[in-house]
C-alpha cells in the first residue's frame, strides 16, 4: 500500500528526518511539507534534497505543497522546489566542460516527467523543444530563474545546448537496447543532415559527444549504475 507523507518541520534534526523517511516511508510520496516557524533556516536545502530523493524513489516528480504556517505567517512557498531544482541544473552547467555530467540530482531532475517519443527527426525535435520551453518561455517553470542569470545570447545558447544534450542522454534511462539502436541511428542521421531545422540538436549532440562516430553511441554507464543502485 502506498501512502502519502506530510512533513511538519520545526527545527528538528534533519538527519533523523532523513533516517525516518528512509527506514519507514521510502515508498511513500511526500505531498506536503509544512514549516512551523517563521523562517527558512539553513536546513531547508537538506529538506528539499530529501524531497527530491523521495521523488526519485517513487518515480513521482510532482512538487509537494510547501507552506509556512506559524502564528504570524501563513504562506504557500511551493515554488521553492523549482528554485532548488534549477540551482542544481545551473551549478552543473557552470562547471561543465562540454561533457555529460553524472551528478545524481541533475540526472533525476533532467529525467523527470518523462514522456515517450517516436524516434523520427520531427518528433524528437518537438519533444526537445517542449522541454526547452520550460526554460525559455514565460509560462515555463524555470523561465524566471534563467532570466535572472542575465546571460547574453551566446551564454544562453550554451546553456540550451547543455540542457538538450542532457535531456537526450536521459533517454537511455528509459529505453531498451533495441530502441537504443534506433536512437543512435537517428542521432547519426541528424549529424549528417544539412537541414537547418536540425541545427540546434546537431550542435548539442556534437558538442557533448553523444555520438562519437557512425554506429557508435555514448553509453551512460554512470547514469544506469546510479539508478540500478537506488
Amino acid at each position: 500500500m502506498t501512502l502519502n507523507l506530510k512533513i511538519c518541520y520545526w527545527e528538528y534534526s534533519i538527519s533523523e528526518i532523513r533516517d525516518i523517511i528512509t527506514d519507514y516511508f521510502k515508498n511513500s510520496k511526500i505531498t506536503d511539507i509544512t514549516n512551523l516557524t517563521d523562517n527558512l533556516d539553513e536546513n531547508w536545502n537538506d529538506i528539499l534534497s530529501i524531497s527530491l530523493n523521495n521523488s526519485i524513489s517513487n518515480n513521482d516528480f510532482s512538487n509537494p505543497k510547501i507552506e509556512i504556517i506559524s502564528r504570524s505567517v501563513n504562506k504557500n512557498i511551493s515554488e521553492i522546489s523549482n528554485k532548488y531544482n534549477f540551482k542544481i541544473i545551473i551549478d552543473n552547467f557552470n562547471k561543465s566542460n562540454n561533457e555529460i555530467i553524472d551528478d545524481p540530482n541533475l540526472i533525476s531532475i533532467i529525467s523527470q516527467d518523462f514522456s515517450s517519443v517516436n524516434f523520427t527527426t520531427h518528433e524528437l525535435l518537438i519533444w526537445i523543444m517542449n522541454y526547452v520551453e520550460i526554460f525559455t518561455t514565460s509560462r515555463g517553470k524555470f523561465f524566471i530563474y534563467l532570466e535572472n542569470q542575465n546571460f547574453n545570447e551566446q551564454k544562453k545558447k550554451l546553456f540550451v545546448n547543455f540542457v538538450i544534450a542532457h535531456k537526450i542522454a536521459s533517454l537511455y534511462l528509459n529505453i531498451n537496447s533495441e530502441k537504443e539502436l534506433e536512437l543512435v541511428t537517428l542521432l547519426n542521421n541528424i549529424i549528417d543532415s544539412r537541414d537547418n531545422i536540425n541545427k540546434l540538436i546537431k550542435d548539442s549532440i556534437t558538442k557533448y559527444g553523444l555520438v562519437q562516430n557512425n554506429n557508435s553511441n555514448y553509453y551512460y554507464d554512470n547514469y544506469n549504475n546510479y539508478y540500478i543502485n537506488i
